[in-house]
């Protein structure tokens, strides 16, 4: 009995904390800590249906080249954008607003590469944003 309450009580924080944002951090999935750092899904629906299933960083010079594999975990396509935001070693945005969202078509229980390169030597981490293409 105690476990389902102190369960339900979880996953009841969990859910405010979610509804909390105007982004929502990728809540429910992924379950991979490493990936949740670095989705931000601006659509609720979408929250439980994308994921980040593969990760590689490397430098290309001195900046930062990110390739991500966005993968849709349900059966329909969905037409999305993504949008990458670059942050320095103090977590700061750098160059905020100057990159566009790009569209993408993700199949039913496809994969999709998208890859990126910082836009400056400042860069330490990064986070992609995906929302719906309308």
């Amino acid at each position: 009995m105690k476990n389902w309450f102190t369960t339900g009580a979880l996953l009841t924080t969990i859910l405010m904390a979610g509804c909390a944002t105007s982004g929502i951090e990728a809540i429910g999935k992924p379950a991979d800590a490493k990936v949740k750092k670095h989705l931000i899904i601006h659509n609720e629906p979408l929250a439980d249906k994308i994921t980040i299933t593969r990760m590689r960083t490397r430098m290309a010079g001195d900046l930062l080249s990110v390739e991500i594999t966005l993968t849709n975990l349900s059966s329909r396509d969905m037409n999305i954008q993504y949008r990458f935001s670059w942050y320095d070693a103090d977590d700061f945005e750098v160059e905020q607003d100057k990159h566009g969202w790009t569209p993408l078509t993700l199949h039913g229980y496809a994969d999709s590469n998208v890859t990126a390169v910082a836009p400056n030597p400042l860069v330490k981490s990064y986070k992609v944003n995906v929302r719906e293409n309308r």
